[in-house]
């Protein structure tokens, strides 16, 4: 039985509130589904050190409701948020689980979330990528990845 699973990209550096409230939000939008979240180990992004071990983080994840956690290959997290993102997203929908791909934002309106994430689709970014152009948005790689699925704000 393939039972369909919510992916998270993610730090956890510290785990705080806002992290424990988007899995009360994911669960109370899509039910008791599998929570699958692609934290990045000893080192966050641009290469600062981690609050916490990676095993303390992720027990705080699993505790909080997160079914599993993934480490993000340090390759990835040690650079910017694209490749950062890039990264998890691919480490995400290899495992064959993650349907859905649950986000964040620090702003309470989602427009230039959607916006951003549009733009970041759009056929020329792509065209430009494929062009060996110095474009690295996750949108090219988010969309390849996921196919037909979907990336959905809770």
């Amino acid at each position: 039985m393939n039972l369909p699973a919510i992916g998270i990209t993610a730090e956890y550096n510290p785990f705080h509130n806002g992290h424990r409230w988007q899995l009360q939000a994911i669960r109370g939008r899509f039910g008791n589904v599998p929570v699958i979240a692609c934290m990045s180990g000893y080192f966050v992004q641009r290469g600062e050190t981690a609050l916490a071990d990676p095993w303390t983080r992720a027990a705080m994840a699993v505790h909080a409701g997160v079914d599993l956690v993934l480490l993000l290959p340090s390759w990835h997290s040690l650079r910017s948020a694209d490749y950062f993102a890039a990264g998890a997203v691919k480490t995400l929908t290899s495992t064959g689980l993650v349907s859905t791909l649950a986000c964040g934002a620090e702003q309470s309106t989602s427009d230039s979330l959607a916006e951003t994430a549009a733009w970041s689709l759009q056929e020329e970014t792509q065209q430009q990528a494929a062009a060996g152009q110095n474009v690295t948005a996750a949108g090219p790689v988010l969309r390849r990845s996921l196919g037909n699925r979907s990336c959905t704000k809770p």
